[in-house]
């Protein structure tokens, strides 16, 4: 044999030992994967599906907040782990806008998706997302995470409420919804911590403090792979199944949480001013009904810290420009009201939602009635 043959079989016998020895150890040992540089590793992801609901809606654009959680979204998918897991990825303005279905995790199309929310804009309706995203883990098994990333503000909060509230019945052992504040808004930054405290495991950040990779990367293994959905307690406790605000009404139904103490709620739980009732095409106030506004002044002043959201409405009848400015002016009258009465006109904001948001179908006159009304939220 010469020495070129000799060579050729040595070759071929060291490769051949060191391809059986990867073979062999692949039988008894893991081998972690990675994604691109700083993603969390593979091993011991624990979520099966993962949905990221991301603001889309009009109060992210002034002050740079939409480019701040682009930004923020980008450097998440970035570390997020590769592994055997479901992802998608959902919008939310006006409606809901599917940006990826769940699916396979696919990094790419993750960050592809992102510069999408450039071209939205409109209301903060997180609630249509959260009822997408119920229909998309809908019958599935294993556990489920939902991130949400919003600046928190303009939301109907009893809405989103009740639709968090019907998901996460359905998957209640297996999911964990964590929240990500975009901006520093305190009203938008209690509410964000409130989602994220419906599932015990949940987690609440500020995107200000997920900056670094080694932070980013704590927040993702705690969402992949160090938070597994437990059980809930036996007992009732303060969130879905308590009754935290004491107005009567439980939680899990509770579609206006925070009434102050002392006021009156409908079945709802809602503060309404149920007797101040608007003619029709009106939006002055009656005298008799002046003295179910005087209770709101009592609780106002016996409730100092309390802010109040007026929320006007009205019924179908009429362009829904007319009824979105006949709806400010009931909400303005009820203002005008309470300040004249002494309430500070520091602690009121209103607004107007026209016909959008009936109580009830426009089908009879009685049903119209009770949606021209005026809805008090309040705001810590």
């Amino acid at each position: 044999m010469n020495i070129r043959s000799q060579s050729i079989q040595s070759y071929v016998f060291t490769y051949g030992l060191i391809l059986g020895l990867i073979l062999g150890l692949s039988g008894c040992a893991r081998v972690q994967s990675y994604g691109p540089a700083g993603a969390a590793p593979s091993e011991w992801v624990l979520v099966d599906h993962f949905l990221l609901l991301a603001d889309a809606s009009i109060s992210l654009v002034p002050s740079g907040k939409l480019r701040q959680e682009m930004e923020f979204l980008r450097f998440f998918i970035q570390t997020m782990p590769d592994g055997r897991y479901d992802a998608g990825f959902l919008a939310f303005n006006t409606d809901s806008v599917v940006l990826k279905h769940l699916s396979p995790f696919s990094r790419g199309s993750l960050i592809s998706a992102v510069s999408r929310l450039e071209k939205m804009s409109g209301d903060t309706r997180l609630e249509r997302s959260l009822e997408e995203a119920r229909q998309q883990v809908q019958g599935l098994s294993g556990n489920v995470a939902l991130l949400i990333v919003s600046d928190g503000r303009d939301m109907n909060q009893k809405a989103v409420l009740q639709a968090l509230s019907e998901l996460v019945n359905e998957h209640r052992d297996h999911i964990c919804v964590h929240a990500v504040q975009i901006g520093s808004d305190e009203t938008g930054m209690n509410f964000l911590r409130r989602i994220s405290q419906t599932t015990n495991c949940g987690i609440y950040r500020s995107a200000d403090v997920l900056q670094t990779d080694s932070a980013m990367y704590d927040f993702v293994r705690q969402i992949f792979y160090g938070s597994r959905a437990t059980p809930p307690p036996a007992a009732p406790s303060v969130g879905l199944l308590g009754d935290s605000d004491g107005d009567g009404v439980s939680d899990s139904l509770d579609e206006c949480p925070d009434t102050p103490k002392g006021a009156k709620v409908d079945e709802r739980g809602c503060w309404v001013i149920s007797n101040v009732l608007f003619d029709y095409d009106r939006f002055e106030l009656r005298p008799e009904f002046f003295p179910v506004l005087d209770e709101v002044v009592t609780v106002l002043q016996n409730n100092p810290e309390v802010r109040v959201l007026l929320e006007g409405h009205a019924d179908a009848r009429g362009s829904q420009s007319y009824n979105q400015r006949l709806s400010e002016r009931r909400a303005m009258a009820v203002m005008a009201y309470l300040v004249d009465r002494g309430i500070s006109r520091d602690r009121l904001s209103a607004r107007g939602w026209g016909e959008s948001r009936p109580v009830a179908p426009n089908t009879t006159e009685e049903n119209m009635q009770k949606n021209r009304r005026v809805e008090l939220t309040p705001m810590r």
